[in-house]
Order: C-alpha cells, then structure tokens, then sequence
C-alpha cells in the first residue's frame, strides 16, 4: 500500500483560534487473495477443492478539511475509489477474469474533548460513511467453455453511521509526548441488503440445461456491531513528527474481528 497526502493550514483564523487546514491524498492499495482447498475426508475419493485466485489493485484520490477552535474539531474527507482485480480457477475453467468498481465516499466526525483533573480527558464523538459502489458486470466462462456466466451487483450504498467514546491522558518522556487512550465505539449500517444476480447463455455439452438461467442473491448487510479500541499518539518534541499506533476488536451478531494501524508523520 503506498500513500500520500500534501495540505495547508490557515492558523488562528481572524483572531477567533479557530484553525482550518485542506489537504489532498492518494496512494495505491494492492492485495491477493488465494482460496484455502478444503482436504477430502479420510477414505473419500474426492479430490481437494478450492483453487480460486485473485489480486487487487484500488489507486484513490480525494480531499480532506480538518477544524479545530480550542476542544472541539471537526473533520469531513471526500474520496473517490478505482478497483481492478483478475481472478483466476481452473476448476471453474476461466483466466484472467477481469472486475472493475468504482467508489464515491464522504466521511466526516466531530468531537469535543473534555478535561479531567491529572492531565486525563473524556472525548464523546459522532461519525459517519456515506458511500456508493458501483460493480461493472463480471463475465466468466461457463461449463469448461460452453458459454458464458454474467455476474451484475447492484449498487453497494453505504449509510454507516457511528458513536464513540474516549477516554485517555498525556504523559511526557524526555522529548516525547505520549497520549494513550481506550475508546468503546458503537456503529450501525443503516443502507438496506445488496442484490447480484448470475445470468447464464450456455451453447454446448451440459451447458444447455441452464440457459437462460438466472441465480439471484441477497447479501444483509453488517447491522449493528460494537468496537474497543486502544493506543496512543507521541509526538517527539518540536522535530516535527508526529506518529500513532492502534488495536481494534470488533464484534456483533454478524461480525467478529480485529485490527491494527499505525502512522508516521513529518511536518514542517
């Protein structure tokens, strides 16, 4: 994954302290994805399954505003997506399957900090994701060759919308600033299911018992979900960077997970 951001800052804007600053980002995230094949059991001629493979490449751009005026800030990005990926299944007889989508995204939050006594602080924030997705139709062979299998993915909407809360302190260590934090956040997909349909034009061998066929699936979507978070934020004194590292645990009824992100930041 490469990424790269430049802004600009306007700083105590007409003597109010209110500071605005407007950037812009892009980069280019790649990945590849290989099916695990599931062994056969013991005594069982079947033969292993699964040889589906995949990469990914989604270079994006957009543009972000950060506000900040003493404890509150407030921030809103807008970003636009170019996904291009190449599947590959010699059990499904197709190579170098080609898919293409294209992602338009606002994001924004806000968030007022709070201070306690002994350098602590309580932070109550609201967020959300509007998002649009559009998937060009994704044809395949079908039935080692004897036609063809159209797959169109309706439009992936995104209403995501979220609350959290953070609770942290500040700690310093020689030039070194730290600010560790736990955070327990709650968040809703508000956007309705996601409908794909397969369509079939077969021509020969067993092919033509399914043309004209159509498969029609419905995905839910992710619901209600609950996340905890923790790290910190350093800053090593006046050098001019800055850095951050976190942990997250998701769960919900129809998802469990986790993760972890850092930065590295240089200003001048």
């Amino acid at each position: 994954m490469r990424v790269s951001s430049s802004d600009v800052g306007k700083l105590n804007l007409t003597g109010t302290g209110v500071n605005w600053h407007f950037g812009i980002t892009g980069g280019n995230f790649y990945a590849r994805a290989e099916e695990q094949k599931l062994q056969p059991a013991p005594g069982s001629l079947a033969f292993p399954t699964g040889d589906l493979r995949g990469s990914f490449e989604v270079p994006f751009v957009g543009f972000y505003n950060v506000i900040t005026a003493g404890n509150f800030f407030a921030d809103a990005q807008f970003r636009w997506d170019f996904v291009n990926s190449t599947a590959s299944s010699a059990e499904q007889h197709f190579s170098a399957a080609n898919g293409q989508a294209q992602s338009l995204s606002f994001t924004t939050a806000a968030a007022y900090r709070i201070p306690l006594p002994s350098n602590w602080f309580v932070e109550p924030s609201f967020g959300g994701v509007l998002s649009q997705t559009k998937v060009n139709p994704i044809v395949t062979p079908w039935d080692n060759g004897n036609g063809t299998s159209t797959l169109r993915i309706s439009d992936i909407n995104s209403v995501l919308g979220r609350a959290s809360l953070r609770i942290g302190t500040s700690l310093t260590a020689g030039i070194f600033t730290w600010q560790p934090f736990l955070a327990a956040t709650i968040l809703h997909e508000f956007a309705g299911s996601v409908t794909s349909t397969q369509s079939v034009s077969a021509t020969g061998g067993a092919g033509p018992d399914f043309d004209k066929a159509v498969f029609t699936t419905v995905t839910d979507r992710i619901g209600t979900y609950e996340q905890i978070g923790f790290g910190t934020a350093v800053a090593a004194g006046n050098t001019g960077w800055l850095g951050y590292g976190r942990g997250d645990v998701k769960f919900g009824e129809n998802i469990q997970g986790w993760g972890v992100n850092f930065g590295l930041r240089y200003q001048w």
